[in-house]
């Protein structure tokens, strides 16, 4: 599952409260993508009991960064190599869990103060085929956890 934050701070109980609403449902989710975590001081107060949570924010200003919420059950793995980040340009993170490479990628649609909307797209879509090239890479490669 994906979802797109817009402040995971202030969304955190919704996000929890639909999280036990599905398993209720019979519905589990292993892995939750996050898009626009934001500035997070307090890593504790976003925990959620029976997830791992993982994230990158910005250095600098608010809005952005990405995550993961993963089952304390799977078994994962942070992919540094693969988890480009370059605040209000190219956010990504990428794990593996089980037999499979995740990314949660976010581009800004506000560039940096000192760069056009046409730089920054075309500076993302290189960094995201470079990402997709890399990902593809690695599958090739049958990377399984130990």
């Amino acid at each position: 599952m994906s979802l797109n934050t817009q402040s995971l701070q202030s969304k955190h109980n919704s996000i929890q409260t639909l999280l036990k609403e599905l398993a209720n449902n019979n519905v589990h989710i292993d892995i939750l993508a996050l898009q626009e975590v934001w500035r997070l001081p307090y890593i504790e107060i976003v925990q959620i009991p029976g997830y791992h949570f993982i994230h990158r924010q910005r250095s600098s200003n608010r809005g952005g960064g990405i995550g993961f919420y993963v089952r304390n059950t799977i078994s994962y793995k942070l992919h540094e190599e693969l988890s480009h980040f370059t605040d209000n340009i190219f956010e990504s993170i990428t794990i593996e869990a089980r037999i499979h490479l995740l990314s949660s990628v976010y581009r800004s649609p506000n560039p940096p103060h000192n760069m056009t909307n046409t730089v920054q797209t075309t500076i993302f879509t290189s960094q995201l085929d470079t990402l997709l090239s890399a990902l593809n890479a690695k599958k090739t490669q049958h990377i399984h956890l130990s």
